[in-house]
């Protein structure tokens, strides 16, 4: 790992083993032989047993604090004897993803660190530090790690308007992540309390006699995918196709009652949406359920 970052003129630091907490080097990129004030650290793993069916694995054991929280961002690096790569990912970017600790950070076999991909390694992970403001040192002023980790970031003069909020909100023990997530979940919960009525209507009007247990069947499925969304991020993972299924059918049973089934097309569009929201909710929740405990099942096994 050193020999080929100090190959491509980066400035490799290694951390003596008796103050490793984690991280095995320090490495400041370079442009044009020029410090570009960017600094990541690097933990270095190397063996079989850190290969798995689908890539490789970083254990986070006591260091989830640490790698999500550094002002330095930590990269994770795992050497395969046998095929003779290095494959890396950005720990501190997934963690920060994650409210609970995971036993491991997978990395994907595509990540490979090679001769061939230095270049692409270091635009990527500079493009991070730079959108998360986690740059050391202005490229041109004199190299340092403590004046710009100890001084206070200079945002301007307060929001008259938004900082007492702001202020209010910091008193609340929540962390960023988990305010937005609740609004989010305040925001569908408002949805669902003003739609109820015109579901309901809806229902009725293509003949439901059961208006109100149809709208309890739809509402069921909308909150068991934004759980699944939820749950799966806070994993470390994003539910893609779970979250576009969540937009689909929020959408749709958000914006289908407003239109009053007028017309032919509309009458018979609207029995469609009926009929799924009898049979998808059942069928979805118990696939998705079944899915989800396998993949965990796997996941043990690995």
């Amino acid at each position: 790992m050193r020999t080929l970052l100090e190959d491509h003129d980066q400035l490799v630091q290694e951390i003596d083993g008796g103050v490793d907490h984690g991280e095995d080097l320090y490495v400041g990129f370079t442009r044009r032989r020029k410090r570009t004030g960017h600094v990541v650290a690097i933990q270095v793993k190397s063996g079989e047993k850190y290969r798995r069916s689908d890539g490789y694995a970083i254990p986070v054991e006591r260091h989830f604090d640490d790698w999500r929280q550094s002002r330095v961002p930590v990269l994770g690096v795992v050497y395969d004897p046998e095929d003779k790569n290095l494959h890396w990912i950005n720990l501190t970017k997934v963690l920060r993803s994650c409210e609970i600790s995971p036993r491991w950070v997978q990395i994907p076999k595509d990540n490979i660190l090679d001769a061939a991909h230095v270049r692409s390694f270091i635009a990527v992970n500079e493009r991070y530090i730079d959108t998360m403001g986690m740059r050391v040192r202005p490229s041109d002023s004199t190299f340092s790690f403590s004046p710009p980790l100890d001084a206070p970031i200079d945002r301007g003069f307060p929001n008259p308007l938004f900082d007492p909020v702001a202020d209010f909100i910091s008193q609340i023990p929540l962390s960023r992540r988990q305010f937005t997530w609740g609004l989010a979940a305040i925001i569908i919960v408002f949805f669902m309390v003003f739609d109820w009525p015109y579901l309901v209507d809806f229902a009725t009007a293509h003949g439901e006699d059961q208006p109100a247990r149809w709208t309890i069947n739809v509402y069921s499925l909308i909150a068991f995918l934004a759980i699944v969304v939820r749950t799966e991020r806070k994993s470390g993972r994003f539910a893609k196709r779970v979250a576009r299924l969540l937009g689909v059918v929020s959408i749709n049973f958000f914006w289908l009652p407003m239109t009053k089934g007028e017309g032919l097309l509309n009458r018979w569009w609207g029995e469609a949406w009926i009929i799924f929201g009898w049979v998808a909710p059942f069928i979805i929740i118990l696939y998705l359920t079944n899915y989800l405990i396998l993949v965990g099942l796997e996941r043990k096994r690995r």
